[in-house]
């Protein structure tokens, strides 16, 4: 190794060997935790066999005296204590050399086990902030658990195999509380790969429920309903009713985001009474905001008020501020659906700031639902530019959280909002990609791409094409579980104008007939041919120039100040920052001292709460 390293190495050993030997016992077996830990879990992993020889409060004093331990700082009532990574470095090599790694691992493992389980179930019960807390502070500790769990995938035993199951099983709620969706799948799909379809019983069950959820909230719906599928089976074969009346809500959550609310609403019902039934407050009030947006997207809208007024109630009860937020931006929804956007701004707005106050809520999910509906809104009132802005963050935050759901509705709001503005180019990029993501979905929603597509025909006169998807739009607007929405409604309104002044020429009628035969799949594959064609056709003649309007934010801030903005919000010092944006220390620092200015602030919290408030991050 370099000087410098081996130099480094001999100081932490010339400590090591000032302990005395069950000190350094001590030491190396604690060594073992990732990211902390705190008295409490020293003892119970440290001297789990009461052999150690020593009181580990006063063992880890002394490490402390001698800078083998830290105290660390974490947002929890307990005091904790780390390693400098190359100090936890040397201590699992003693702890190898020792020869009592794999048992003092397995007992790491047992320990945070054990915490998460008991966490979850504290996590819907009133007041889930400490059990947050815990599994955040422990969130290095819980991965380095299921890794060990998982250490070899193709021998690991089967009391290991179950560790991660009920491991992954214990972290899907704080996975979804925390946005954390591709750790949820990783870990989820690593762990049901060692198991057999013959392995039955709730771990087995919970662990495909885990699986279900992650890939709902990536949007890969086909998986979700596999996994939740799967898991109703072993739920209903146990006779657990929580986990039936739990996994049916899913269920009807992956059946209604795609656009199949009549099939989702028995579902939902069902799952409803079934936690009635048991008296559960807290799945009685998940299952009515499930079957209050399955409603919802149903049109009936007055029934669906009344579902989620309930539902606010109880989550109001239960003091679960995530669900409320959840429960709000569905009657924000409805708001919005009945054209009173004020109303619906504000019920967003409530929302946000809702989320804003739960330190160890992720809110990203939610503000990507949220920005999207503020870009139809702008979009509506006919404000573009701000329906772009919106619309552009919304497809930003949908990529970073991997959600690629969201991602296509926010690429069919800029394909359609770029064809409106005549840039033609830009919306056909937009709408390839909406319409590939729209291919593994039947829902309304990728109707609108297929709207974007004939507005871009007709702008490009590409008539017959546009009559065929005009055709196919009317019939599968009939044909599928509901009807256009009135953004969908109102676009659609406006690209035919032009179409139809066209169709009463026969050749055009027969292509408006050819299109309304088309089902969903066949039309998203003539949409997409209608683009590759014009998109050949902007490749055979020179790039005419095409300008987007400038995107505005709040205070005259520039986009650079946005992007310094949004990374303060992450918590990044100015050398991140600067790493991240590849610019200069000082040039960040030039950004951050602009947008107090503007802003009237001085300090970073002032700010990030500005940027909250206004949707900037």
């Amino acid at each position: 190794m370099p000087a410098r390293q081996r130099t480094l190495r001999d100081e932490i050993a010339w400590s090591y060997d000032l302990l005395t030997p069950t000190e350094q016992i001590l030491f190396r077996r604690l060594a073992v935790f990732a990211g902390g830990f705190t008295l409490e879990a020293a003892q119970a992993v440290g001297d789990a066999n009461g052999d150690l020889g020593i009181d580990v409060h006063e063992g880890v004093t002394k490490l402390l005296d001698y800078s083998l331990l830290k105290p660390i700082g974490q947002n929890t009532d307990e005091v904790r204590f780390g390693m400098l990574e190359t100090v936890r470095e040397y201590g699992l090599e003693q702890l190898t050399i020792s020869g009592e790694a794999v048992g003092l691992h397995d007992q790491h493992t047992t320990y945070f086990l054990a915490l998460a389980e008991e966490a979850d179930r504290k996590l819907r019960q009133p007041k889930p902030a400490p059990a947050l807390q815990r599994l955040e502070a422990d969130a290095a500790n819980l991965r380095a658990a299921l890794a060990w769990s998982l250490r070899d995938e193709e021998k690991t035993d089967i009391p290991s195999r179950e560790e991660a199951l009920r491991l992954v099983g214990a972290l899907s709620w704080f996975w979804h509380v925390r946005t954390r969706y591709g750790e949820a799948r990783t870990w989820s799909d690593r762990a049901l790969a060692l198991s057999s379809a013959s392995e039955r019983g709730a771990v087995q069950a919970r662990a495909r429920q885990a699986a279900g959820l992650a890939a709902q909230m990536q949007g890969d719906f086909a998986y979700a309903r596999t996994r939740f599928e799967e898991s109703l089976v072993l739920w209903r074969e146990l006779g657990a009713q929580w986990g039936i009346a739990f996994t049916l809500a899913w269920l009807a959550w992956v059946e209604t985001v795609p656009g199949n609310p009549a099939t989702a609403r028995p579902l939902a019902e069902a799952s409803v009474a079934l936690f009635r039934e048991l008296g559960d407050v807290w799945g009685i009030a998940f299952a009515l905001e499930t079957l209050g947006a399955i409603t919802r997207h149903l049109g009936d809208l007055v029934t669906a008020r009344t579902l989620l007024d309930e539902c606010v109630l109880l989550f109001r009860e239960v003091e679960d501020m995530f669900g409320l937020a959840d429960a709000l931006g569905e009657l924000a929804g409805i708001a919005f659906d009945q054209g009173d956007y004020q109303t619906a701004r504000e019920g967003i707005g409530k929302m946000l700031a809702l989320l804003a106050d739960q330190s160890l809520v992720d809110d990203r999910f939610r503000r990507v639902a949220a920005l999207h509906t503020l870009g139809r809104i702008a979009g509506q009132e006919g404000d573009n530019q701000a329906a772009t802005a919106f619309s552009t963050q919304s497809l930003i935050l949908a990529r970073d959280i991997g959600n690629s759901w969201f991602a296509a509705l926010a690429c069919q709001s800029l394909g359609i909002l770029a064809q409106k503005q005549g840039q033609d180019r830009q919306a056909v990029a937009y709408l390839h990609e909406s319409l590939a993501a729209a291919k593994a979905l039947r829902t309304t929603q990728n109707v609108m791409s297929l709207i974007g597509c004939i507005g871009v025909a007709a702008n490009q006169r590409q008539w017959e094409r546009a009559a065929q998807l005009g055709g196919a739009v009317e019939s599968l607007s009939i044909n599928l579980d509901r009807s256009l929405d009135p953004v969908q409604e109102t676009e659609y309104a406006r690209v035919l104008t032009a179409v139809r002044t066209r169709c009463d020429e026969p050749h055009l009628i027969a292509a408006w007939r050819q299109g309304q035969a088309f089902s969903l799949e066949q039309a998203i594959q003539y949409a997409s041919a209608t683009l590759k064609a014009i998109e050949d056709a902007f490749a055979a003649r020179p790039l005419a120039p095409q300008t987007s309007p400038p995107v505005s934010y709040p205070f005259d801030l520039t986009v650079r100040e946005v992007e310094v903005l949004r990374l303060l919000a992450q918590r990044l010092t100015y050398l991140q920052i600067a790493e991240k944006l590849v610019i200069s220390q000082r040039t960040v620092n030039a950004h951050v001292n602009s947008i107090y200015s503007k802003l009237g602030v001085n300090r970073r919290e002032a700010a990030i709460r500005f940027a909250a408030e206004h949707h900037l991050v």
